[in-house]
């Protein structure tokens, strides 16, 4: 007899023309501890899925009127979730690989023992089970990496979310520029994961942080005895990766031996293992990211020529944050949000002031630098608004010494003062409208105006319809 299961209790549909077969089993399966329904023709069981939903389906093959093969593939139709188990008292290989085609978990010979339909049955729950928290957790991944999740609202940012979208599916291979810092691996993630690929493994190599051997052999593998320590055969990483994504960062830092290898990697999408002489054909997708500009190491000798244009296929370039000062509100805000409530915090928002100083400084560590100081401020801050004081005292004090606006002017031609000027006026007005979040009062305050100047000036600017009635 078999046992009670501890497993939570799960519906079971049984179709036998057999009375006492069926009521054999449903007793069996109840006495494990699954709620079961008995049908003794594949019409009544239709009509019962339709009305209720089950975990599993236990149907012998040879029914009346209908057959078992042609209930799997209705019910599949119904309930594609259900777990789907055949039992016959005739098999054939043709009517088992149909069924296992059609969407059967298992295809069982009578007679068999409760005991073994049991475990089968548990083996194709747990199986499903484990499939729907790996589709729940491959979303979840996919909403974290999603492009749409990456911050930034400045042109440069939205050509680049705009290039991603464009480039998301196609094979070639894509080179990410940029210094450190400004986001290069969370970029060739969300194209990953905004692509076909998205299912298939994501897998990262940092070329810096790796001795010459050791990069070696996490590339491409090795084969037992290629060297000292290699006691088993090893697969590389762009093995690994199947048909999924390999990101190559800081590939400025591959030595220039290992850069022909890569080169037949891009170039006919096969590699070998250190110590081996068989070519391993990849279907792999390859993102290349680099903090250096490759034609200058191209220039002096470092980074072969060859290489480099088989990874300038699609160039993504992303500028330092303080090219982009545009991004710093909604970057902060961002991150404000996530680590207030990441760390149980109260922070609601930035002051003005203290995004003034954000504003001011020049973020040598791009956005890594900017997530990792406001994370300290949500930290020390002691209300719900985060505070200059709350900003590492770095920050503050190359804030203040700081020019409130930079120009770049040209070595030589004219210049239209009086409109350059207006310009600069435009501006530092929006400036001052973003870090009050539109408030002409909050606004007027930063600039040392008094409002009524503000409202002449921005009707100047743009039009009469931007003023405040009088006493807002």
């Amino acid at each position: 007899m078999a046992q009670r299961s501890n497993k939570p209790s799960a519906t079971v549909l049984v179709i036998e023309d057999d009375q006492i077969a069926r009521v054999a089993l449903e007793e069996q399966l109840r006495d494990a501890g699954y709620e079961v329904t008995g049908c003794e023709t594949a019409e009544a069981a239709l009509q019962a899925m339709k009305e209720q939903g089950f975990d599993v389906a236990i149907s012998d093959v040879r029914l009346p009127s209908m057959d078992g093969i042609t209930f799997l593939e209705r019910a599949r139709a119904v309930n594609p979730q259900m777990v789907l188990i055949m039992l016959t008292g005739y098999g054939t290989v043709p009517d088992a690989v149909r069924a296992m085609k059609l969407g059967a978990a298992d295809y069982l010979c009578k007679p068999v023992s409760a005991d073994e339909i049991l475990l089968r049955m548990q083996r194709a729950l747990d199986y499903r089970q484990v499939s729907r928290d790996r589709e729940r957790l491959q979303s979840e991944v996919e909403k974290i990496f999603s492009y749409h999740n990456i911050v930034g609202r400045s042109e440069v940012m939205e050509n680049i979310l705009s290039l991603v979208e464009s480039i998301k599916d196609i094979d070639s291979t894509v080179l990410i520029e940029g210094p450190t810092g400004t986001g290069k691996d969370l970029l060739a993630r969300a194209l990953h994961f905004a692509g076909r690929r998205r299912a298939e493994p994501f897998v990262a190599v940092n070329c810096m942080v790796l001795s010459r051997d050791l990069l070696e052999s996490e590339l491409f593998g090795h084969e037992r005895g290629a060297f000292t320590g290699a006691l088993s055969d090893k697969p590389g990483r762009f093995e690994l990766a199947g048909g999924g994504t390999v990101l190559l960062d800081d590939v400025d830092d591959i030595p220039l031996d290992l850069q022909g290898k890569l080169v037949d990697v891009l170039e006919r999408r096969r590699c070998e293992r250190v110590g081996g002489r068989r070519p391993i054909a990849l279907s792999c997708r390859v993102i290349c990211a680099t903090k250096q500009n490759l034609a200058d190491l191209v220039a002096v000798g470092r980074f072969r020529d060859d290489l480099y244009y088989r990874m300038n296929v699609v160039k993504i370039s992303i500028p330092p944050l303080k090219q982009r000062k545009d991004d710093i509100p909604c970057l902060a805000e961002h991150f404000v949000k996530h680590y207030s409530e990441r760390l149980g915090r109260r922070v609601r928002s930035i002051a003005p002031q203290t995004m003034q100083i954000l504003l001011a400084y020049d973020w040598p560590g791009n956005v890594r630098e900017l997530e990792h100081a406001i994370e300290r401020a949500v930290v020390l801050a002691a209300g719900e608004e985060l505070l200059a004081g709350d900003l590492p005292p770095g920050i503050q004090d190359k804030a203040a010494t700081g020019a409130a606006y930079a120009l770049h002017l040209p070595s030589a031609g004219r210049i239209d003062l009086p409109q350059l000027l207006q310009e600069i006026e435009a501006k530092v007005i929006d400036w001052a409208l973003t870090l009050s979040k539109g408030q002409q009062a909050g606004a007027a305050e930063l600039l040392g105006l008094p409002r009524t100047t503000l409202q002449a000036k921005l009707q100047k600017l743009r039009g009469p319809q931007n003023a405040e009635p009088p006493g807002t």
